[in-house]
């Protein structure tokens, strides 16, 4: 079993306030990592590891990302963060949580020390419960990023989330082969030895129909057509 040394202690505090200090930074500039990478003449993997606390700047990269975001080196690397674990940006976005999202406190149950929110919003639930599952990963910031990018155009299928393109690519195939698919039969060309799909011609001329009704059919009559789909499903 291996003991932190004040000297380590010291260096894992130090990286988690430089990391935090430079996520807000980067947070506040709205810039993605790449192209801070191209500006300041550091490679993107050593700048996501100084934002994901992995590794301690070299004097000259402390002095390139204080300059581009015009602050001070001693900024960059003092603890704004309180001994409770929370900060200003913090208590903001638990407002902004409290006042954006459908969410319920209960108020009876809860005490001085512990408060249950529950979120009425399913997507908003599961994007929750990813973000729990994933806190431990290195690629945390990652995650975040893309699920807050992707929020309002996600949905969800079989209790996962998916993008918006590739739940439109689940519906024209459900619409398109559901009831076909003892028809259709896959084979090994024998001159390449890759596999192809085979279907008789009635399967063919079926195919090609439910395409075309598809193709013709708007947003609305496909999203109708879906929970009249999952209904029949259910039964």
């Amino acid at each position: 079993m291996s003991v932190n040394t004040p000297e380590k202690e010291d260096e894992i505090k130090w990286k988690k306030n430089f990391a935090s200090n430079l996520n807000d930074l980067i947070f506040e500039k709205n810039i993605n990592i790449n192209k801070l990478s191209g500006i300041i003449g550091i490679d993107p993997k050593t700048l996501r590891n100084y934002c994901d606390a992995k590794s301690i700047p070299t004097a000259i990269n402390l002095m390139k990302i204080a300059e581009y975001f015009n602050v001070t080196t001693d900024s960059l690397i003092s603890c704004k963060v309180p001994d409770v674990g929370y900060c200003d940006r913090t208590i903001i976005e638990l407002g902004s949580l409290i006042k954006d999202f459908d969410v319920y406190v209960d108020m009876k149950n809860c005490d001085n020390e512990s408060v249950t929110i529950t979120f009425n919003d399913k997507i908003i639930s599961m994007i929750i419960r990813e973000l729990y599952l994933s806190k431990k990963r290195d690629d945390y910031a990652k995650i975040t990023a893309n699920l807050a990018k992707s929020y309002g155009n996600m949905r969800i299928y079989k209790n996962h989330l998916i993008d918006f393109l590739t739940f439109q690519n689940i519906m024209e195939h459900e619409y398109i082969y559901n009831g076909l698919e003892e028809y259709i039969h896959e084979y090994i060309l024998l001159d390449t030895g890759k596999p192809c799909l085979g279907y008789d011609g009635y399967t063919a001329e079926e195919i090609d129909k439910r395409t075309e009704e598809w193709d013709n059919m708007s947003s609305e009559e496909r999203e109708i057509w879906w929970k009249n789909y999952l209904k029949e499903k259910e039964k």
